[in-house]
């Protein structure tokens, strides 16, 4: 994952926010206390993310689409 930090991500706000979403990768924003940290990514990218981790905490969703791996 890409990191910039937290001045160079304000500084570069439009550059920065055309190359995460051209990309597809998600950005580190990095600050002085690491708990302060963010990540920046294309709301595609985390919406696919979080249908994903949808899924796999549904036991009867995650079966099925293990099974439907296998089958390709």
């Amino acid at each position: 994952m890409r990191m910039i930090p937290y001045n160079s991500f304000s500084d570069e706000l439009n550059d920065v926010l055309r190359q995460v979403r051209e990309s597809h990768e998600p950005l580190l924003v990095t600050c002085e206390d690491s708990r302060d940290n963010i990540v920046v990514m294309n709301q595609f990218d985390y919406d696919s993310l979080m249908e994903t981790a949808r899924i796999y905490r549904n036991p009867v969703m995650r079966e099925r689409g293990l099974h439907g791996m296998e089958q390709s």
